[in-house]
Protein backbone atom coordinates (compact mmCIF):
# COMPACT_ATOMS: atom_id res chain seq x y z
CA UNK A 1 0.00 0.00 0.00
CA UNK A 2 1.68 3.45 -1.01
CA UNK A 3 0.34 7.32 -0.79
CA UNK A 4 -0.43 9.12 -3.65
CA UNK A 5 1.16 12.29 -4.60
CA UNK A 6 -0.47 15.07 -3.04
CA UNK A 7 -4.42 15.83 -4.06
CA UNK A 8 -6.74 19.21 -3.66
CA UNK A 9 -8.48 17.42 -0.63
CA UNK A 10 -6.01 18.11 2.18
CA UNK A 11 -6.70 21.95 1.42
CA UNK A 12 -10.22 22.28 0.09
CA UNK A 13 -12.58 20.95 -2.17
CA UNK A 14 -11.18 17.93 -4.40
CA UNK A 15 -10.86 19.03 -8.52
CA UNK A 16 -12.73 15.63 -9.50
CA UNK A 17 -9.58 13.97 -10.92
CA UNK A 18 -10.02 11.21 -8.88
CA UNK A 19 -13.34 10.76 -10.05
CA UNK A 20 -12.93 10.52 -13.35
CA UNK A 21 -13.00 6.91 -13.02
CA UNK A 22 -16.73 6.67 -13.33
CA UNK A 23 -17.39 6.97 -16.88
CA UNK A 24 -20.23 7.69 -18.63
CA UNK A 25 -23.39 5.73 -17.45
CA UNK A 26 -25.26 4.24 -14.49
CA UNK A 27 -23.40 5.37 -11.73
CA UNK A 28 -23.60 2.95 -8.67
CA UNK A 29 -22.30 4.25 -5.46
CA UNK A 30 -22.95 3.34 -1.96
CA UNK A 31 -21.86 2.95 1.99
CA UNK A 32 -20.72 0.30 4.12
CA UNK A 33 -20.88 -0.04 7.61
CA UNK A 34 -22.76 -1.90 10.87
CA UNK A 35 -24.87 -0.78 10.97
CA UNK A 36 -25.62 1.32 8.39
CA UNK A 37 -29.10 1.51 7.83
CA UNK A 38 -29.35 4.75 9.65
CA UNK A 39 -27.32 6.74 7.25
CA UNK A 40 -28.98 9.81 5.53
CA UNK A 41 -26.56 9.75 2.71
CA UNK A 42 -28.65 8.08 0.04
CA UNK A 43 -30.98 10.93 0.68
CA UNK A 44 -27.67 13.34 -0.16
CA UNK A 45 -26.44 11.43 -3.41
CA UNK A 46 -29.69 10.50 -4.41
CA UNK A 47 -30.38 14.38 -5.08
CA UNK A 48 -26.72 15.42 -6.19
CA UNK A 49 -27.16 12.86 -8.79
CA UNK A 50 -30.64 14.50 -9.33
CA UNK A 51 -28.65 17.78 -9.77
CA UNK A 52 -26.05 16.83 -12.08
CA UNK A 53 -28.74 14.87 -14.39
CA UNK A 54 -26.50 11.72 -13.85
CA UNK A 55 -28.04 8.55 -13.74
CA UNK A 56 -27.24 6.35 -10.43
CA UNK A 57 -28.21 5.23 -7.41
CA UNK A 58 -26.72 4.40 -3.92
CA UNK A 59 -27.00 2.25 -1.76
CA UNK A 60 -26.43 0.72 1.87
CA UNK A 61 -24.65 -2.23 2.26
CA UNK A 62 -24.49 -3.82 5.60
CA UNK A 63 -21.44 -5.66 6.27
CA UNK A 64 -19.55 -7.72 8.64
CA UNK A 65 -15.92 -6.40 8.03
CA UNK A 66 -13.86 -4.57 5.71
CA UNK A 67 -13.17 -7.07 3.18
CA UNK A 68 -16.68 -8.28 3.25
CA UNK A 69 -18.05 -4.41 2.40
CA UNK A 70 -14.85 -4.35 -0.65
CA UNK A 71 -16.89 -7.78 -1.83
CA UNK A 72 -19.80 -6.50 -1.92
CA UNK A 73 -18.97 -3.22 -3.51
CA UNK A 74 -17.10 -5.19 -5.95
CA UNK A 75 -19.60 -7.81 -6.79
CA UNK A 76 -22.48 -4.83 -7.43
CA UNK A 77 -19.98 -2.83 -9.56
CA UNK A 78 -19.98 0.33 -7.24
CA UNK A 79 -17.23 2.87 -9.00
CA UNK A 80 -17.41 4.26 -5.40
CA UNK A 81 -18.14 3.35 -1.74
CA UNK A 82 -18.22 5.45 1.51
CA UNK A 83 -17.21 3.95 4.86
CA UNK A 84 -18.97 4.55 8.32
CA UNK A 85 -18.23 2.83 11.81
CA UNK A 86 -16.40 0.60 12.13
CA UNK A 87 -14.52 0.41 9.16
CA UNK A 88 -12.48 3.58 8.52
CA UNK A 89 -9.26 2.30 10.25
CA UNK A 90 -9.78 -1.42 9.65
CA UNK A 91 -10.32 -0.85 5.88
CA UNK A 92 -6.64 0.15 5.23
CA UNK A 93 -4.78 -2.69 4.93
CA UNK A 94 -7.15 -3.98 2.19
CA UNK A 95 -6.73 -0.56 -0.12
CA UNK A 96 -4.11 -0.63 -2.82
CA UNK A 97 -3.28 2.91 -2.44
CA UNK A 98 -3.68 5.72 0.41
CA UNK A 99 -4.18 9.68 -0.72
CA UNK A 100 -1.66 11.50 1.80
CA UNK A 101 -4.63 13.24 3.56
CA UNK A 102 -6.21 9.26 4.55
CA UNK A 103 -2.31 8.26 5.52
CA UNK A 104 -2.14 11.28 8.12
CA UNK A 105 -5.23 10.52 9.50
CA UNK A 106 -4.75 6.91 9.51
CA UNK A 107 -8.85 6.54 7.98
CA UNK A 108 -10.38 6.40 5.22
CA UNK A 109 -14.05 7.43 4.60
CA UNK A 110 -14.22 7.16 0.81
CA UNK A 111 -13.22 4.57 -1.71
CA UNK A 112 -12.93 4.78 -5.42
CA UNK A 113 -12.62 1.54 -7.50
CA UNK A 114 -9.85 1.85 -10.84
CA UNK A 115 -10.76 -1.61 -12.25
CA UNK A 116 -9.46 -3.80 -9.91
CA UNK A 117 -7.75 -1.47 -8.26
CA UNK A 118 -9.04 0.99 -4.73
CA UNK A 119 -7.81 4.40 -3.75
CA UNK A 120 -8.37 5.50 -0.22
CA UNK A 121 -9.35 9.20 0.43
CA UNK A 122 -10.73 10.96 3.87
CA UNK A 123 -12.95 13.57 2.89
CA UNK A 124 -14.47 13.86 6.98
CA UNK A 125 -11.41 16.31 7.44
CA UNK A 126 -13.24 18.82 4.71
CA UNK A 127 -16.48 18.34 6.72
CA UNK A 128 -14.83 18.68 9.76
CA UNK A 129 -13.28 22.19 8.54
CA UNK A 130 -16.46 23.40 7.31
CA UNK A 131 -18.35 22.21 11.22
CA UNK A 132 -15.98 24.03 12.83
CA UNK A 133 -15.71 27.27 10.61
CA UNK A 134 -19.59 27.73 10.60
CA UNK A 135 -19.95 26.58 14.49
CA UNK A 136 -17.00 27.67 16.18
CA UNK A 137 -14.64 30.13 14.37
CA UNK A 138 -11.19 30.62 15.62
CA UNK A 139 -10.26 28.09 18.11
CA UNK A 140 -6.33 29.76 18.25
CA UNK A 141 -5.20 28.95 21.87
CA UNK A 142 -8.53 27.12 22.75
CA UNK A 143 -8.69 23.61 25.21
CA UNK A 144 -10.31 21.04 23.49
CA UNK A 145 -11.64 17.68 24.54
CA UNK A 146 -12.38 15.01 21.52
CA UNK A 147 -14.58 11.77 22.74
CA UNK A 148 -13.72 8.57 20.80
CA UNK A 149 -10.38 7.44 18.94
CA UNK A 150 -12.42 5.84 15.56
CA UNK A 151 -12.04 7.37 12.23
CA UNK A 152 -14.25 10.03 13.17
CA UNK A 153 -12.32 10.92 16.31
CA UNK A 154 -8.85 10.56 14.44
CA UNK A 155 -10.02 13.34 11.27
CA UNK A 156 -10.91 15.60 14.34
CA UNK A 157 -8.22 15.40 15.61
CA UNK A 158 -5.72 15.76 12.60
CA UNK A 159 -7.99 19.46 11.82
CA UNK A 160 -7.79 20.47 15.38
CA UNK A 161 -3.97 19.65 15.32
CA UNK A 162 -3.99 22.52 12.66
CA UNK A 163 -5.83 24.90 14.12
CA UNK A 164 -3.38 26.98 17.01
CA UNK A 165 -5.19 25.21 19.76
CA UNK A 166 -4.07 25.73 23.24
CA UNK A 167 -4.30 21.69 24.18
CA UNK A 168 -6.21 18.77 22.25
CA UNK A 169 -7.34 15.78 24.36
CA UNK A 170 -8.52 12.34 22.94
CA UNK A 171 -10.66 10.72 25.47
CA UNK A 172 -11.68 7.07 25.01
CA UNK A 173 -12.85 4.03 26.91
CA UNK A 174 -10.31 2.15 25.13
CA UNK A 175 -7.04 2.99 26.31
CA UNK A 176 -4.62 1.34 24.01
CA UNK A 177 -6.75 2.68 21.09
CA UNK A 178 -6.82 5.98 22.76
CA UNK A 179 -3.30 6.21 23.32
CA UNK A 180 -2.21 5.04 19.76
CA UNK A 181 -4.84 7.38 18.23
CA UNK A 182 -2.86 10.43 20.05
CA UNK A 183 0.51 9.14 19.74
CA UNK A 184 0.12 9.10 15.84
CA UNK A 185 -2.15 12.24 15.67
CA UNK A 186 0.78 14.63 18.43
CA UNK A 187 -2.79 14.93 21.01
CA UNK A 188 -2.63 14.15 23.91
CA UNK A 189 -4.98 11.59 25.56
CA UNK A 190 -6.70 10.97 28.34
CA UNK A 191 -8.76 7.45 29.83
CA UNK A 192 -12.39 7.36 29.99
CA UNK A 193 -12.26 6.97 34.11
CA UNK A 194 -10.60 10.00 34.11
CA UNK A 195 -12.68 12.25 31.98
CA UNK A 196 -14.64 13.91 34.61
CA UNK A 197 -11.35 16.09 35.58
CA UNK A 198 -10.35 16.76 32.08
CA UNK A 199 -13.07 18.15 30.81
CA UNK A 200 -13.65 20.72 34.02
CA UNK A 201 -11.35 23.06 31.41
CA UNK A 202 -12.24 22.41 28.49
CA UNK A 203 -13.76 25.40 26.14
CA UNK A 204 -14.62 22.68 23.55
CA UNK A 205 -15.72 19.34 23.34
CA UNK A 206 -16.50 17.47 20.18
CA UNK A 207 -18.26 13.94 20.65
CA UNK A 208 -17.74 11.40 18.08
CA UNK A 209 -19.29 8.44 19.82
CA UNK A 210 -21.69 5.59 18.56
CA UNK A 211 -25.49 6.84 18.00
CA UNK A 212 -27.19 6.34 21.67
CA UNK A 213 -23.89 6.55 23.47
CA UNK A 214 -24.43 8.61 26.77
CA UNK A 215 -22.04 10.87 28.49
CA UNK A 216 -22.59 11.81 32.29
CA UNK A 217 -24.37 15.12 32.38
CA UNK A 218 -21.65 16.06 35.12
CA UNK A 219 -19.08 16.09 32.83
CA UNK A 220 -20.24 18.74 30.16
CA UNK A 221 -21.77 20.85 32.72
CA UNK A 222 -19.70 23.38 32.63
CA UNK A 223 -17.84 23.19 29.19
CA UNK A 224 -19.46 26.69 26.99
CA UNK A 225 -19.63 24.30 23.52
CA UNK A 226 -20.45 20.94 22.60
CA UNK A 227 -20.70 19.72 19.03
CA UNK A 228 -20.97 15.97 18.21
CA UNK A 229 -20.03 13.67 14.64
CA UNK A 230 -23.71 12.01 14.96
CA UNK A 231 -26.10 13.59 13.32
CA UNK A 232 -28.31 11.17 15.52
CA UNK A 233 -27.01 12.24 18.79
CA UNK A 234 -25.10 10.96 21.14
CA UNK A 235 -27.06 11.43 23.84
CA UNK A 236 -25.59 14.66 25.32
CA UNK A 237 -27.71 15.99 28.30
CA UNK A 238 -29.85 18.96 27.51
CA UNK A 239 -28.05 21.59 28.93
CA UNK A 240 -24.95 20.53 26.16
CA UNK A 241 -27.79 21.92 23.47
CA UNK A 242 -28.10 18.43 21.44
CA UNK A 243 -29.94 20.02 18.51
CA UNK A 244 -27.31 22.58 17.95
CA UNK A 245 -24.79 19.46 18.34
CA UNK A 246 -26.60 17.65 15.89
CA UNK A 247 -26.99 21.17 13.11
CA UNK A 248 -22.96 20.64 13.70
CA UNK A 249 -22.97 16.84 12.40
CA UNK A 250 -25.04 17.36 9.47
CA UNK A 251 -22.82 20.38 8.39
CA UNK A 252 -20.14 18.20 8.76
CA UNK A 253 -21.68 15.31 6.66
CA UNK A 254 -22.75 17.76 3.67
CA UNK A 255 -19.36 19.20 3.71
CA UNK A 256 -17.96 15.14 3.26
CA UNK A 257 -20.10 14.53 1.29
CA UNK A 258 -19.93 17.11 -1.35
CA UNK A 259 -16.21 16.08 -1.62
CA UNK A 260 -16.62 12.82 -1.62
CA UNK A 261 -19.16 12.75 -4.77
CA UNK A 262 -17.23 15.01 -6.50
CA UNK A 263 -14.18 11.92 -6.14
CA UNK A 264 -16.82 9.39 -7.22
CA UNK A 265 -18.34 11.32 -9.94
CA UNK A 266 -15.92 12.99 -11.85
CA UNK A 267 -18.09 16.38 -11.37
CA UNK A 268 -19.55 18.68 -8.58
CA UNK A 269 -22.60 19.42 -7.77
CA UNK A 270 -23.81 21.95 -6.06
CA UNK A 271 -23.50 22.18 -2.29
CA UNK A 272 -27.96 23.34 -2.09
CA UNK A 273 -28.05 19.82 -3.87
CA UNK A 274 -26.75 17.88 -0.56
CA UNK A 275 -29.17 20.87 1.71
CA UNK A 276 -32.00 19.50 -0.25
CA UNK A 277 -31.33 15.90 0.68
CA UNK A 278 -30.81 16.65 4.81
CA UNK A 279 -34.75 18.33 3.87
CA UNK A 280 -35.83 15.28 2.65
CA UNK A 281 -34.90 12.62 5.56
CA UNK A 282 -35.24 14.79 8.09
CA UNK A 283 -38.20 13.81 10.37
CA UNK A 284 -39.23 11.24 7.70
CA UNK A 285 -40.79 7.85 9.03
CA UNK A 286 -38.04 5.65 8.72
CA UNK A 287 -39.21 2.55 7.53
CA UNK A 288 -41.32 4.13 6.07
CA UNK A 289 -45.43 3.06 5.94
CA UNK A 290 -46.09 -0.43 3.73
CA UNK A 291 -44.00 -4.29 3.79
CA UNK A 292 -40.31 -4.83 3.87
CA UNK A 293 -40.01 -6.16 0.18
CA UNK A 294 -36.74 -9.03 0.42
CA UNK A 295 -35.80 -9.59 -2.86
CA UNK A 296 -33.69 -12.82 -1.87
CA UNK A 297 -34.11 -16.35 -0.50
CA UNK A 298 -38.05 -17.21 0.74
CA UNK A 299 -36.71 -19.16 3.70
CA UNK A 300 -34.74 -15.44 5.32
CA UNK A 301 -38.69 -14.01 4.51
CA UNK A 302 -40.03 -16.75 6.51
CA UNK A 303 -36.71 -16.43 9.27
CA UNK A 304 -38.08 -12.39 9.64
CA UNK A 305 -41.75 -13.59 10.55
CA UNK A 306 -42.28 -12.34 14.35
CA UNK A 307 -38.80 -10.47 14.23
CA UNK A 308 -39.27 -6.95 12.50
CA UNK A 309 -42.95 -4.48 13.22
CA UNK A 310 -44.02 -4.97 9.63
CA UNK A 311 -45.16 -7.16 6.93
CA UNK A 312 -43.10 -9.18 4.72
CA UNK A 313 -43.19 -9.91 1.12
CA UNK A 314 -40.24 -11.96 -0.30
CA UNK A 315 -39.66 -12.67 -3.70
CA UNK A 316 -36.95 -13.31 -6.26
CA UNK A 317 -35.99 -10.28 -8.65
CA UNK A 318 -37.85 -11.06 -11.96
CA UNK A 319 -40.44 -11.64 -9.72
CA UNK A 320 -40.82 -8.03 -8.46
CA UNK A 321 -43.52 -5.84 -9.78
CA UNK A 322 -43.22 -2.07 -9.86
CA UNK A 323 -46.22 -1.65 -7.10
CA UNK A 324 -44.47 -3.92 -4.86
CA UNK A 325 -41.36 -1.45 -4.89
CA UNK A 326 -43.66 1.98 -5.02
CA UNK A 327 -45.15 0.93 -2.41
CA UNK A 328 -42.60 -0.58 -0.06
CA UNK A 329 -41.63 0.51 3.03
CA UNK A 330 -38.34 -1.12 3.04
CA UNK A 331 -36.69 -2.66 0.26
CA UNK A 332 -33.62 -5.20 1.14
CA UNK A 333 -31.28 -7.38 -1.22
CA UNK A 334 -29.73 -10.03 -0.85
CA UNK A 335 -26.25 -10.74 -2.93
CA UNK A 336 -24.05 -13.40 -3.45
CA UNK A 337 -20.68 -11.89 -3.78
CA UNK A 338 -19.20 -14.63 -5.38
CA UNK A 339 -22.02 -15.24 -8.34
CA UNK A 340 -22.41 -13.35 -11.53
CA UNK A 341 -25.11 -10.69 -10.32
CA UNK A 342 -28.11 -11.96 -12.20
CA UNK A 343 -29.60 -9.26 -15.11
CA UNK A 344 -32.81 -9.38 -12.85
CA UNK A 345 -30.94 -7.93 -10.06
CA UNK A 346 -28.97 -5.58 -12.05
CA UNK A 347 -32.06 -4.15 -13.56
CA UNK A 348 -33.54 -3.50 -10.19
CA UNK A 349 -30.21 -1.72 -9.23
CA UNK A 350 -30.79 0.39 -12.10
CA UNK A 351 -34.16 1.26 -11.48
CA UNK A 352 -35.72 4.50 -11.76
CA UNK A 353 -37.97 6.13 -8.91
CA UNK A 354 -37.79 3.63 -6.11
CA UNK A 355 -34.63 0.97 -5.94
CA UNK A 356 -32.84 -0.74 -2.93
CA UNK A 357 -32.65 0.81 0.55
CA UNK A 358 -30.73 -2.04 1.82
CA UNK A 359 -27.85 -4.67 0.78
CA UNK A 360 -27.01 -8.01 2.69
CA UNK A 361 -24.23 -10.52 2.01
CA UNK A 362 -26.55 -13.36 1.19
CA UNK A 363 -23.66 -16.40 1.97
CA UNK A 364 -25.38 -16.69 5.52
CA UNK A 365 -27.95 -18.96 7.22
CA UNK A 366 -31.54 -17.77 6.58
CA UNK A 367 -31.93 -17.49 10.36
CA UNK A 368 -29.06 -15.33 10.89
CA UNK A 369 -29.57 -12.97 7.45
CA UNK A 370 -33.00 -12.33 9.12
CA UNK A 371 -31.93 -11.95 12.70
CA UNK A 372 -29.03 -9.46 10.95
CA UNK A 373 -32.14 -7.25 9.34
CA UNK A 374 -33.86 -7.18 12.59
CA UNK A 375 -31.38 -5.73 14.12
CA UNK A 376 -30.51 -3.23 11.80
CA UNK A 377 -34.33 -2.33 11.84
CA UNK A 378 -34.54 -2.08 16.14
CA UNK A 379 -31.45 -0.01 15.61
CA UNK A 380 -33.45 2.73 14.62
CA UNK A 381 -36.04 2.52 17.58
CA UNK A 382 -32.60 3.28 19.47
CA UNK A 383 -31.67 6.77 18.06
CA UNK A 384 -32.45 9.94 19.99
CA UNK A 385 -32.34 12.06 16.64
CA UNK A 386 -34.89 11.98 13.76
CA UNK A 387 -34.66 8.48 12.27
CA UNK A 388 -33.48 8.66 8.59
Amino acid sequence: MSATAPTPLDSGRPNGAAGAVAAAGYLLLGVAGCPVLHSWSPALFHRALAAVQRPGSYLRLRAESATEALDLARALGLAGLNLTAPFKESILPWLDRLDDGARAVGAVNTVIFTGSRTVGYNTDVIGVRRMLAQACGALRGARVAVLGAGGAARAVGYVLAQQGCGEVLLVNRDPARGARAARALGLGFVPWERAGAALAGADLVIACLAPGAEVPPAWLAAVPQILSASYHGPSLPPAAGPADARQAAATWLVGQAVAGFTLMAGIEAPDVAFEAGLADVRGRPWPGPGALVLVGPPAVGRALTGLVPMPVLAVQAGDLADDDLDQAGLVVLCVEPRAPVPSPVQHLLRRSGRSVDLVLHADRAPDLLARTLAAEIAALGTLPGPPG
